[in-house]
């Protein structure tokens, strides 16, 4: 089946540097914000063009750039997976042969281990919402 992307057909091969700035063209136009997202994918279009390659997108090949730098946190390679895997998921629509790589470096952000409070703590917090001032004097009331 042929399908057509920015009014091309799909056997013309175009660079991803184009795919790309159609794709960004196209989030544009569902009103999102440009922002640190695109910037990220703008270079992964131009890593893509430097090493010469044109048309679909190997999972190989864009792992292997969102694990650069060598020394960055695994969360940062995430993102630019992600990243990488929008456009990647748009880019499949118009070529069968993209190829989305699965999120291998695990979640994007590193969460903090929330602080438990102990039955102490609890029971002197409460203690202490007697004290809270309050206008009409209910707002102790609602947290003891």
């Amino acid at each position: 089946m042929v399908r057509r992307f920015g009014g091309r057909p799909m056997s013309a091969t175009i660079s991803i540097l184009e795919q790309v700035q159609e794709f960004l063209a196209y989030r544009q136009r569902l009103g999102y914000a440009r922002g640190a997202d695109e910037k990220e994918i703008l270079l992964f279009a131009r890593h893509a063009d430097k090493v010469g390659h044109a048309g679909f997108v190997p999972k190989q090949m864009a792992i292997e750039w969102a694990s650069l730098p060598a020394g960055a946190h695994r969360s940062y390679w995430a993102r630019r997976l992600h990243i990488v895997r929008q456009f990647v998921k748009f880019a499949a629509l118009r070529d069968e042969r993209n190829e989305i790589p699965e999120p291998v470096f695990g979640s994007m952000k590193r969460r903090v281990s929330p602080y438990i409070y102990s039955e102490a703590q609890i029971a002197a917090l409460v203690r202490c919402t007697s004290h809270l001032p309050s206008k009409n004097g209910l707002r102790p009331h609602t947290y003891a």
